[in-house]
């Protein structure tokens, strides 16, 4: 964004600013802090952030305990928001590289689990503020940095006196790690080593935190130790048991989200606080979406089943439905029952292929009271005719069984 984008968002939002905060520009040339206050926390319908109101003193070159003019309050305002936005951005970038770092992090220690674990040990030489020439007469030409470990020996290129910088990474393979990390420092002449201008070393016990370590460490000279020659920006890094080293990184970056996660909530609240101070309608809005979703939520108790009544309901009910289905179609084969036949089916798919709404349960748990009626209807017309021979009480003591069973059903139903 330019810089005349800029000036002109930022003369719209002090336009807005203004027109919102009219009745305080008439109040008098000088605002104190308090009268500020009490304006932005009636304003909002909540108490305006104290410390929030500093910040907008603080961007007006202003302290708490004196008066402010109207255009410093709208400058200083305009400024902590952006302030915020700020926060809010760089938060939000944090939280998504750390995210990204953590799934890597995640990926490397499932890949781990299946390969053997490396000794390594990384060493990243950077940079020198100052090194004193090998030899006085013809001074610093091009430096190098040499380093041994465990009998391994790797340099650096040469830099210059003038950007005494190498920014080069070397590894070494750790068999013992009992030994020391050798660094010498070398002016070189033509390409060739010249002289040494210091050196230092560094046990690698130091190193079995597994954490990286940048620091500047001070060369001495060979011949004289407690002369210093100069220093060195090293960073180092030994991992000897990669799955821990990992789980550490894992853990780390956890504890990181959650700490920009939390003051995330807290950036949006302040956030929240400005935009309730600046349009009061947000937060009448804000209440109101708040109360749509309570309702909302009382209402999906009353429009649908509870779940845990009917996990705690399943078996029961299965069995009594398999039931009535058994017996219905047994009883039809020898009178015709079909309004207890299609109910029966019809609870059948309920139970298996279920809808959510209450409703399929009420209707039916009606449906099976209605055939209840008409079993009471056919038992009271025909029950006389039905036993005079043995299968046709048969029938007659299965229709009661249902009839009875077919209560329980409903109970379950109505629950």
């Amino acid at each position: 964004m330019s810089g005349s984008d800029q000036r002109l968002i930022q003369g719209d939002r002090k336009s807005i600013l203004k027109k919102s905060f009219l009745e305080l520009s008439s109040t008098s040339s000088k605002l104190t802090f308090d009268y500020i206050l009490n304006y932005l926390s009636n304003r909002s319908g909540t108490s305006f952030s104290s410390d929030l109101l500093q910040e907008i003193f603080r961007c007006s070159n202003r302290e708490a305990s004196e008066k402010i003019t109207f255009e410093e309050f709208i400058s200083g305002f305009i400024q902590t928001e952006e302030l915020v936005q700020q926060k809010l951005s760089s938060l939000k970038a944090d939280i998504s590289t750390n995210t990204t770092n953590l799934n890597d992090a995640k990926r490397q220690h499932i890949e781990a689990k299946s390969r053997k674990s490396e000794n390594i040990l990384t060493v990243k030489v950077i940079s020198s503020t100052v090194l004193k020439p090998a030899n006085l007469v013809s001074g610093l030409k091009a430096p190098l940095v040499s380093l041994t470990c465990e009998s391994q020996e790797v340099s650096t290129k040469v830099a210059y006196p003038g950007k005494l910088e190498w920014d080069e990474s070397f590894t070494f393979k750790i068999n013992k790690g009992d030994g020391d990390l050798l660094v010498q420092v070398y002016d070189t002449d033509r390409g060739k080593k010249a002289g040494l201008i210091g050196n230092l070393k560094i046990p690698l016990v130091a190193l079995k935190d597994q954490q990286t370590h940048n620091d500047v460490f001070e060369l001495h000279s060979d011949k004289d130790h407690d002369r210093t020659t100069g220093d060195l920006r090293l960073e180092l890094l030994w991992v000897y048991d990669l799955m821990m080293y990992l789980e550490g990184i894992i853990r780390d970056y956890n504890e990181a989200i959650a700490e920009d996660m939390e003051e995330l909530k807290q950036i949006e609240m302040l956030e929240k606080t400005f935009d309730q101070a600046v349009n009061p309608v947000a937060n009448i809005k804000g209440q109101i979406a708040v109360n749509d979703k309570s309702f909302g939520d009382s209402s999906k108790k009353i429009l649908f089943r509870n779940e845990k009544s009917r996990i705690e309901l399943k078996g029961p009910a299965e069995m009594l439905i398999l039931i009535y289905l058994a017996l219905t179609v047994v009883i039809t084969s020898y009178r015709a029952d079909f309004f207890n036949l299609v109910v029966a089916f019809l609870g059948a798919i309920e139970f298996y292929f279920p809808n959510k709404a209450v409703w399929g349960y009420q209707v039916l748990f009606y449906s099976i009271l209605a055939t209840q009626v008409t079993d009471c209807i056919w038992f009271y017309l025909y029950l006389t005719n039905w036993i005079s021979s043995l299968a046709t009480r048969f029938i007659v003591a299965l229709a009661f069984i249902n009839f009875l069973q077919k209560f329980a059903l409903a109970s379950i139903y109505w629950k």
